[in-house]
């Protein structure tokens, strides 16, 4: 072979790693790597404006005022489905009878009132299954007894008859079963118990008084959390707790008030978001636990409370607040680290947290 041909054969060889290199690069600029988006974080909660409470979520931080600053309103659950932001609670209407309270749910910021305004009722969490819509409440009659209860896209699904004072606190629904879970007394007994498709199983029945705060299923597993309250012992001491079925875990011991404010499974691990009283029992710390072990969350300088928590991926979102030492600032916190969503004018505080990638 000659010289003139092996130059041919290079410089041609060269052309084409050439026009190959060049038209990979124009199908990446094209069709550039996507970059992981950071999730979108939604925060339900309240700031009080003068003496009214003004119910509100943030996205990402940005505020989305829910009520007119009228009239008392408080939001106390979300849920995110495909860019719907379903957030749950309720507005005390004084122009109604005896003051009466309305339940009520807001989709991207409009309301669905679930009660009549007859007697006081009040929402306490929502989630969304499908095109299905769950909030769990009770209601209020001229004794001032409870009946538990939820609403299904706005009709009401009755789980008490009333002869015990008993208040749904929090609803889970897994494929097509519906779980609440709920707390009361009957007589000198308190009870917390849950509902599987209003067929109750009873927690625990006696003398102490404990109150459950949320639910979560994970296969057959149900999950509940709540707190102990010792009266007999300084301040009225609680104890964190939750439930796996029938069987009880401690979270805390009884020498410093403590609540079990929510819970949530993910994966294997179980996560209960809550608060902690410091040492002098003056100062709550917000925290939460992660199979059983704490995460401390503020340093104890300032009153604080972890209200709820989501975990998404292998991250941890803890929402509620934090005092700066004269207003409640509402916060959230991502694996300790926090952020602020209030500026500290006002009172305000983070009641439920949802993440999402939409």
């Amino acid at each position: 072979m000659n010289q003139k041909r092996i130059l041919t054969r290079v410089s041609s060889f060269i052309l084409s790693a050439l026009l190959v290199l060049t038209l990979s690069n124009c199908d990446n600029e094209n069709n550039p790597t996507p970059q992981l988006q950071d999730p979108i974080v939604y925060v339900a909660g309240n700031e009080t404006i003068g003496d009214v409470s003004i119910a509100k979520y943030w996205k990402d931080g940005i505020e989305v005022k829910l009520s007119n600053g009228i009239d008392n309103t408080y939001a106390n659950g979300i849920y995110v489905v495909d860019e719907n932001v379903y957030v749950s609670g309720y507005e005390e209407d004084w122009g109604g009878a005896w003051g009466a309270t309305n339940a009520k749910y807001w989709k991207n910021g409009t309301e669905v009132i679930l009660s009549d305004g007859e007697k006081p009722n009040k929402a306490t969490s929502i989630f969304v299954s499908g095109t299905d819509i769950y909030v769990s409440g009770f209601e209020l009659d001229t004794d001032n007894m409870a009946t538990a209860k939820y609403w299904k896209n706005g009709q009401e699904v009755l789980l008490t008859d009333g002869r015990a004072h008993t208040i749904a606190s929090s609803i889970f629904v897994a494929g097509n079963d519906v779980y609440v879970a709920g707390y009361g007394i009957a007589g000198n007994l308190y009870f917390i118990k849950y509902w599987k498709n209003g067929v109750e199983v009873k927690l625990y029945e006696g003398d102490t008084e404990i109150q459950t705060t949320a639910i979560s299923v994970s296969g057959a597993d149900v999950f509940v959390s709540g707190s102990e309250f010792n009266w007999g012992a300084a301040w009225g001491n609680g104890i964190a707790r939750y439930w796996i079925n029938n069987k009880e875990v401690k979270l805390t011991d009884p020498t410093k008030n403590a609540n079990a404010t929510s819970i949530f499974i993910a994966g294997k691990d179980v996560y209960v978001s809550g608060y902690e009283d410091s040492n002098n029992g003056l100062i709550s710390i917000a925290k939460y636990w992660k199979n059983n072990q704490e995460v401390v969350l503020t340093s104890g300088v300032n009153q604080a409370e972890s209200n709820n928590l989501f975990v998404f991926e292998d991250d941890v979102f803890s929402a509620g607040y934090e005092s700066n030492g004269t207003t409640k600032v509402a916060k959230y916190w991502k694996n300790g680290a926090e952020v602020s969503l209030t500026n500290g004018q006002h009172n305000a505080y983070a009641s439920s947290i949802f993440v999402s990638n939409k």
